[in-house]
């Protein structure tokens, strides 16, 4: 029983690769991309994946990586798992066979992540074009108003950025002191919270933001923001 874990930097992304052999039989491999991982040196993020990982799945005996790992590592997930746990290089001809699998799937997770972000600014440059927005659309930020039957109404804000979701970013307002189901006054409130920060020189400017609705609420979008002073930020229903 023996993992293979594999860390390769390419192409401005670092990836993870973290195979599993039980019984001698190799049971697939998993890519793993660590968030706010471009700067960091792949050993770093090696030893880092492997102590997070293993916290929380047990680890076996034998841990095979293709890169040197801080020294305490193995004392750290001997600890986690209550055995001794070995990281180790490969010993022989079919360990190297696994790790270097390791690492040509994890060069192939980076490839179709490269693929996946040229697909993404594609689509962005051409809904770019279709609006005629001044601006490469690199954030998007997106409002919606919901309540049930008109009560416990609450906005939610979700946030694009590059073509990816970023879910670290939304944000949920609950909205009160309006008449039941005013969505134009809910719109009103979430717009104020979240863009008087902005006015103010706080947070970030987003390129587009996008109001679920018709003309009637991106008109009451744009007369906020208008009041706000930001009335250059640009809003499509």
């Amino acid at each position: 029983d023996v993992d293979i874990v594999a860390a390769v930097a390419e192409r401005g992304m670092l990836v993870i690769n973290h195979a599993m052999v039980r019984g001698g039989r190799h049971l697939g491999d998993k890519a793993h991309f660590p968030q706010n991982a471009q700067d960091c040196a792949p050993e770093e993020a090696l030893t880092a994946f492997l102590e997070q990982h293993y916290a929380d799945h047990p680890a076996p005996p034998r841990v095979l990586v293709n890169l040197d790992v801080d020294a305490e590592c193995e004392a750290i997930l001997g600890g986690m798992a209550g055995h001794a746990v070995a990281l180790q290089r490969p010993r022989h001809e079919m360990e190297r066979a696994w790790l270097a699998m390791a690492e040509k799937n994890a060069r192939h997770a980076i490839e179709g992540q490269a693929m996946l972000k040229a697909n993404a600014d594609g689509r962005l440059e051409r809904l770019r074009d279709v609006l005629g927005a001044a601006e490469p659309l690199r954030r998007i930020e997106c409002f919606d108003i919901s309540h049930t039957l008109g009560e416990a109404t609450v906005a939610s804000c979700v946030v694009c950025v590059d073509g990816a979701m970023k879910k670290g970013e939304y944000r949920r307002y609950n909205i009160a002191g309006i008449t039941p189901g005013d969505d134009y006054a809910a719109m009103r409130q979430a717009l104020e919270r979240r863009y008087e920060k902005v006015a103010a020189g706080e947070g970030v400017r987003p390129a587009l933001i996008l109001i679920d609705g018709g003309k009637g609420q991106v008109g009451a979008a744009r007369a906020i923001l208008a009041e706000l002073g930001r009335a250059d930020l640009p809003a499509v229903g």
